[in-house]
């Protein structure tokens, strides 16, 4: 019975996010290196699709 009312709260909290999710459809990329070799790679969405 436990398990079953666990299951239950999951789906009611985590099925809308999934529901109500956006589309990124367009995204810009940049790669940053420091003055010791290390680099980091920043993607930006550019674009949502909301009503996905």
């Amino acid at each position: 019975m436990k398990n079953t009312i666990k299951l239950f709260l999951l789906m009611l909290f985590v099925a809308p996010q999934f529901l109500s999710a956006q589309s990124i459809t367009n995204v810009k990329t940049l790669l940053i290196e420091n003055q010791y070799g290390n680099a980091r790679l920043m993607i930006t969405p550019n674009t949502y699709v909301a009503n996905t």
